[in-house]
């Protein structure tokens, strides 16, 4: 008499894959962190270039409005926009300063102070340069009879 044949059912997984499917997992994984940060630093530099030309067309506007009857401006430093009110910023009235930080990420050359006169919101016309090494540089010009320009 023939003896009974047994079959063993294998259901688990091999090493190999496991190892595989862990090795696909890290490599989606490592994309898509990739991916991320590249749609993280355009979103600060939209953010600071944005608020930087918000900024500008409010000190603008402050002193067309003629708000306390004194010019309006805005302060590059340290990666900070300080918005004041006086002829420059070491002359300003510090109790009305209005900070904001900006990322770290983005290096800022050109003008650091510009001042809108009261009423007619001339001022030294400049540009601002905003670059982080992903985009290229954005360029705000102000014109000396207050315009504000993007390009």
């Amino acid at each position: 008499m023939a003896s009974p044949k047994i079959y063993i059912r294998n259901y688990g997984f091999t090493f190999l894959e496991i190892l595989l499917t862990l090795a696909l997992f890290v490599i989606v994984a490592s994309l898509s962190l990739a991916a991320s940060l590249d749609v993280y630093k355009s979103f600060n530099y939209a953010d600071s270039q944005s608020l930087l030309l918000t900024l500008l067309r409010r000190a603008r506007s402050d002193a067309v409005n003629n708000i306390d009857g004194l010019p309006h401006g805005i302060f590059i430093q340290n990666h900070t926009y300080i918005l004041f009110e006086g002829r420059n910023y070491q002359a300003r009235n510090q109790t009305r300063d209005l900070t904001f930080p900006t990322s770290s990420n983005i290096d800022m050359s050109g003008n650091t102070e510009v001042v809108f006169a009261p009423l007619s919101a001339t001022t030294s016309s400049g540009q601002i340069i905003l670059e982080d090494h992903i985009h290229k540089q954005t360029i705000i010009t102000i014109g000396d009879e207050g315009q504000i320009n993007l390009h």
